[in-house]
């Protein structure tokens, strides 16, 4: 076996991945249901992941032999993607999609985006680690482009992009990429989605409820100046899934 570590994303009975593929492969139609009352889409259909060898083994030594959707390779569209290249640096700080879908509004087609978490530690509470040699300003100015669309005067955008740039940085690359779509005519919804009663083998477990998820959501929408009024945050769904019974929580 190649000397590579193992990739610890998918863990047998626990953790968003798991969870997640539960909703995917086994209850696909309640999962949908679920994602169509939040986002008032229609007939969604998932999309399959790409199959690639990545270099990584799981820790039973079994080889990785799938991968998420990055940055926005699933939209194809070659202008697109010129386009993304201009906003979102190619090297590092990608964009890592839990799942992508696609449903039916009366507008017509839309993107359904996905970033997924079962315990509090999932919320990645860290900033980019682009510096200003590479990635970093160009993200910077994708974070102020996308605060702009929030509502923030130009100041208090600039101003906010640093703390963007510093903490919940997962969180915030993935409103920067609604934006990006929305700009550029493509329409499309992202869906934060808290698994609740996540239990995992040492007997820690997530939060149980999507009361017991609000204090983590707030402090990121409050540390990231989300204020849930701009036309960017109406298609933004914060959706809460209890893990037994996939009804929500």
């Amino acid at each position: 076996m190649s000397a590579t570590k193992p990739d610890y994303r998918l863990a047998l009975g626990y953790g968003s991945a798991w969870h997640l593929m539960r909703c995917l492969g086994w209850h696909r139609e309640l999962f949908s249901e679920r994602i169509s009352q939040a986002a008032g889409l229609t007939n969604i259909r998932w999309l399959d992941f790409p199959l690639e060898r990545t270099g990584l083994y799981y820790p039973t030594a079994a080889p990785v032999l799938d991968r998420e959707w990055t940055r926005l390779e699933f939209a194809g569209e070659e202008l697109l993607q010129a386009r993304y290249a201009e906003f979102w640096p190619r090297a590092g700080s990608q964009q890592n999609w839990d799942a992508i879908g696609i449903g039916q509004s009366p507008a017509g087609a839309e993107w359904i985006l996905v970033e997924a978490n079962a315990t509090m530690q999932e919320v990645d509470g860290s900033g980019t680690s682009a510096n200003e040699h590479g990635g970093r300003p160009k993200i910077r100015r994708s974070y102020v482009e996308t605060l702009s669309a929030l509502g923030h005067q130009p100041a208090a955008a600039a101003k906010f992009a640093e703390i963007w740039l510093n903490t919940y940085y997962q969180h915030a690359n993935r409103l920067a990429a609604l934006h990006f779509f929305l700009r550029n005519g493509v329409r499309a919804q992202l869906v934060f989605l808290y698994f609740c009663g996540d239990v995992g083998p040492s007997g820690a477990h997530g939060p149980t409820s999507a009361a017991g998820w609000a204090e983590c959501v707030d402090r990121v929408k409050t540390t990231l100046q989300l204020s849930g009024n701009s036309d960017l945050e109406s298609r933004v769904h914060d959706v809460f899934i209890n893990v037994e019974t996939l009804s929500p929580a």
